[in-house]
């Protein structure tokens, strides 16, 4: 019993003896935690390169059963016969010639009116027949009713203004759209063309220095004679060709013909229209 009671004080007087030393009574040691490996975060993922489609050219398309539709082929001309007029057919009968206009009469039965951005009609103040065309292209033709096969045209034509390269002259065996005409300009070019509905064929293109060029006044005669189409220039012929077609007509007159829409303004007088004397 006396050695317990030792034992204890002896334990008591230890622990003061450790407060007084100032050692603070040990505590366990926190258990350290073993620290997480990090997780790999993944890269995004970038979208995948397609690379650009080769090129091949395409197949040469092959016609489709169904063809296409075949453009208007404009039909080879085949010669007019020659056509048979009677007292019957014609009200006159025959040619009904000679026509002679120095305009001077607004009644005499000459059209007027306004076309190809024109205008056309008797210039009563001057006398004369005037026509002004503004239209590229537009053949603007005015039209005496007198039927005939052989003529001799005659007409003075005054260039009042506009371009030189615009032609104008006078028509023969005129009937409906199809025409011959004798034409030239002031760059001293004369021209004959048969016109046959929209087709337009060149008899004969040339210069000649019996044209008075520019803005001037020319003597013009054309002859339809058989199947002979010559055309004189102040008294000088200038070109004469053959062609078999429109061996008769109704209509005599008169033609004007911008090239480049700029407007052309001229004056026709001393028409004449004559049977042609016999060689």
């Amino acid at each position: 019993m006396k050695t317990l009671s030792s034992i204890t004080f002896f334990s008591l007087i230890l622990a003061f003896a450790l407060v007084a030393a100032g050692c603070a009574t040990p505590t366990v040691a926190p258990t350290q935690a073993e620290p997480a490996a990090p997780t790999n975060t993944p890269f995004p993922t970038f979208p995948t390169w397609t690379p650009e489609p080769t090129w091949t050219p395409g197949p040469t398309l092959r016609p489709s059963s169904t063809p296409l539709p075949t453009g208007t082929v404009v039909p080879s001309l085949t010669p007019i016969p020659t056509l048979t007029f009677t007292p019957g057919v014609v009200n006159v009968g025959g040619d009904e010639l000679p026509v002679r206009d120095d305009f001077s009469d607004p009644s005499s039965g000459w059209v007027e009116g306004s076309a190809c951005n024109g205008l056309y009609g008797y210039d009563v103040a001057n006398a004369t027949y005037r026509m002004f065309n503004a239209q590229t292209y537009c053949p603007l033709c005015v039209s005496l009713g007198k039927s005939h096969s052989n003529v001799v045209v005659q007409v003075n034509v005054n260039k009042n203004g506009g371009p030189d390269d615009a032609y104008f002259g006078v028509t023969c065996r005129k009937s409906g759209p199809n025409y011959f005409a004798f034409m030239i300009n002031g760059d001293q070019q004369y021209i004959i063309k048969r016109v046959v509905g929209a087709e337009e064929i060149v008899d004969a293109f040339g210069t000649s220095g019996a044209i008075r060029g520019g803005d001037s006044s020319n003597r013009i005669t054309a002859t339809c004679n058989g199947d002979v189409y010559s055309l004189q220039v102040n008294g000088v012929e200038v070109a004469s060709v053959i062609d078999p077609y429109l061996t008769y007509g109704f209509f005599l007159g008169m033609i004007l013909q911008t090239q480049a829409g700029i407007p052309v303004d001229v004056s026709y007088d001393n028409f004449s229209a004559t049977a042609p004397t016999a060689p």
